[in-house]
């Protein structure tokens, strides 16, 4: 137990924090930004190729050039099978050309453990490839983050599996995002439901100056478009939304499809044309300042995903007063309520159906738009911050004797 008065101390991993932006990487940061007085969170990475961390308070310098710079600059963000092995590599044979960023956090983190200026490790993203929460085995809390269960799901992963076994079994507490996610770990894994806490992501909304849209660098091709936002591959259920969209774009020749996020594959580009719909279908990359300008002007933003952990872009396109259609699954009814309308999941006319419905209906837009600005409102960091010092704090008090 802590002293009464002493502050908690709270150590992250670097492990939400490899790719440049991200969900994880967002709520991390804001959670140690808006943590009670006494709480402190640090986290143990040096360098950071991500943008949070790279930013006010934390300005963590991004180190030199790596492998996955320099291979993903020459493909021009494309990948490829592999290209994970192909980073370790050239960061193992040409270290001084290609420093590696993620060994560089792996002893810095394993350096802060050693330390053991703290009262909790916090693992932000549990990982098939580590098991560094061991170090911190002893009289130390831990508390971990679980987003969702993707890869148990949908790649049957079983590194995953026992990872994630492990830290249901070591971890003091366990934090879900979702009442979804806290329900699948139960499900898959027979987890204590009194082991883990639902706390949801909070909201700020795009931060930055935003870009007007006719200021746009990249623009969909007419001015009723469709909105697809993120990665599109898998359960993302890019494949079926377009197919599913297909009809209305052949009816509609004013109306469009803008994707944002990496360039069209060649199957995704032999699917648009087979379709028919190649000249009403079009991609961009867009940054956080562009992204509310595209919400607000799309007559409709689809979230045709089959799973997420929590989904930031439903109250990212809530807060722009863009109208939203999800599949009826996963977290989707949690998190947007009755503020857009759903369909069945892998069910097309009822996404067509939903789509038409706003299309025609200019009441029924309204009455979603006023809906989902009071649905935004409900999802806060200072929330997030606070059901989570809570945790901490319970976890600190509680001498279970478990090592």
């Amino acid at each position: 137990m802590l002293a009464v008065g002493r502050k908690i101390k709270i150590l992250y991993d670097d492990l939400g924090f490899r790719e440049p932006h991200g969900g994880v990487s967002k709520y991390f940061t804001e959670l140690v930004k808006n943590l009670p007085d006494d709480c402190v969170g640090r986290f143990s990475a040096k360098f950071s190729r991500n943008a949070y961390l790279q930013a006010y308070p934390f300005s963590l310098p991004p180190g030199r050039q790596n492998a996955e710079d320099f291979i993903q600059n020459y493909l021009h963000g494309h990948s490829f099978r592999g290209v994970s092995h192909l980073y370790s590599l050239l960061a193992h044979i040409l270290p001084n050309i290609f420093p590696s960023l993620e060994l560089a956090n792996r002893r810095a983190h394993a350096a802060a453990v050693k330390k053991s200026d703290f009262d909790i490790l916090h693992i932000t993203d549990p990982h098939p490839h580590s098991n560094w929460w061991r170090g911190a085995v002893g009289k130390k809390k831990i508390v971990a983050t679980v987003h969702d269960l993707i890869p148990e799901l949908f790649h049957s992963d079983r590194r995953v599996s026992r990872m994630r076994r492990r830290i249901l079994e070591d971890a003091d507490h366990i934090i879900a995002v979702s009442n979804n996610t806290k329900n699948d770990l139960v499900r898959l894994y027979g987890a204590k439901p009194e082991k883990i806490s639902v706390v949801y992501h909070g909201y700020t909304g795009l931060q930055g100056e935003k870009v007007a849209y006719k200021d746009l660098a990249v623009k969909p091709l007419t001015d009723r478009y469709l909105l697809f936002v993120g990665k599109r591959g898998g359960y993302k259920n890019f494949r079926f939304f377009i197919e599913t969209v297909a009809p209305l774009l052949a009816q509609d020749k004013s109306l469009s499809v803008f994707c944002t996020g990496t360039p069209f594959s060649d199957e995704e580009k032999a699917s648009i044309n087979r379709l028919g719909i190649a000249e009403q279908v079009s991609q961009g990359f867009v940054d956080d300042s562009e992204l509310p300008s595209l919400y607000a002007n799309a007559v409709v933003f689809v979230y045709p995903s089959r799973y997420e952990g929590f989904g930031i872009p439903i109250l990212d396109a809530f807060a722009s007063g863009c109208p939203v259609v999800c599949s009826k699954a996963s977290c989707f009814p949690e998190v947007a309520g009755d503020a857009c309308l759903y369909f069945p999941l892998g069910d097309a006319q009822g996404l067509r159906s939903c789509i038409l419905d706003l299309l025609s209906d200019a009441a029924q837009r309204e009455r979603l738009k006023a809906c989902a600005l009071e649905r935004v409102k409900l999802f806060s960091w200072q929330r997030c911050a606070r059901e989570t010092a809570e945790i901490y704090r319970k976890v600190c008090a509680v001498d279970n004797g478990r090592r």
